[in-house]
């Protein structure tokens, strides 16, 4: 994985990018990525001090609070998502929990039309 980009929080961020989004992904003069690693758009963006990530301030003001983004800005040398995913476990719990009722309710409702079908004849 309504706003949240839920496919993408459930894997590790960079799990998801496709081969045509992997080659936009462009690589800066300072050895960082030039566009987000969630949309693949500029901006304004915060670079991982660890890895070449970056994550711009749309996505991580969408996808998270505003703790997550004040401690970002504070924190000199920050750990993006995939080096350090603590942050999206939150996350990551709320999107397994709405899959797994799509589920239960997706049987439920297959379960129901098969009572429904028998009852007719």
């Amino acid at each position: 994985m309504f706003v949240l980009y839920v496919p993408y929080l459930f894997v590790l961020v960079s799990g998801y990018n496709c081969i045509i989004c992997i080659f936009t992904l462009l690589l800066g003069d300072d050895a960082t990525d030039m566009f987000c690693r969630w949309c693949a758009n500029g901006g304004n963006l915060y670079c991982c001090s660890y890895c070449s990530n970056t994550f711009c301030y749309k996505c991580i003001r969408r996808n998270f609070s505003s703790l997550v983004r004040k401690k970002i800005e504070a924190d000199e040398k920050w750990k993006c998502f995939v080096c350090h995913p603590s942050d999206l476990y939150n996350a990551r719990a709320v999107c397994w929990a709405l899959l797994q009722h799509v589920q239960t309710v997706k049987r439920y409702h297959k379960v129901s039309q098969k009572y429904y079908i028998i009852r007719m004849y």
